[in-house]
């Protein structure tokens, strides 16, 4: 009894939560422009590290644009990192994975731990689902990371891999033709 209390009150406070956020979408408070990824998740990575969160940054240093509202990834990073926290196995780093490449740019927050369910891998995402029974964990976090991420035309999913789970925002392709090509090995794909 205590416990179905317990996720009745997380899902109303995630409600309330979420309507938070709805409305600052509404409220067109994105503000996307072009960054260079590389260097907004590696100043993140140390910047958290100064802080005493074991987070490592691990890909390009620079180069690597994307249309993205810095804000905004500042925030489905925080959740997604608080996520890995919360579920990485003691004594391990989350690693902030930034890949490029002709087809794809994807931002992966990564940590060691258990697998989670198959069947929860997109149930995550979803309003008021929480694995865990933590005080202050409504289950809100993942949802509004990917609300976020949509609105800035970023995808959002989980992947179990050997070692752990992997939390991967994709970012939308540019052109070929675009100048703000992504870094590829030193040279940028609208170079190629």
């Amino acid at each position: 009894m205590q416990k179905d209390l317990s996720r009745v009150r997380r899902a109303v406070d995630a409600l309330y939560e979420a309507t938070s956020v709805e409305d600052g979408l509404r409220n067109g408070e994105i503000v996307i422009s072009t960054h260079d990824v590389a260097e907004f998740a590696g100043r993140l990575a140390a910047n958290l590290r100064d802080d005493g969160q074991p987070v490592i940054y691990v890909g390009p240093t620079h180069d690597v644009l994307a249309d993205i509202d810095t804000i905004q990834l500042e925030q489905i990073l925080d959740n997604l990192i608080e996520n890995a926290e919360r579920y990485r196995r003691p004594g391990t780093d989350i690693e902030l994975q930034l890949v490029s490449s002709d087809a794809a740019l994807t931002l992966t927050v990564f940590n060691q731990g258990a697998p989670i369910p198959d069947a929860d891998l997109d149930r995550i995402f979803d309003l008021g689902v929480s694995g865990s029974d933590q005080a202050g964990n409504s289950g809100l976090g993942l949802f509004a990371s990917r609300i976020y991420g949509l609105a800035m035309r970023l995808t959002l999913h989980a992947e179990n891999r050997s070692n752990g789970v992997a939390l991967i925002l994709g970012f939308p392709a540019q052109p070929a033709s675009s100048s703000r090509g992504i870094q590829l090995h030193g040279r940028r794909a609208s170079d190629s």
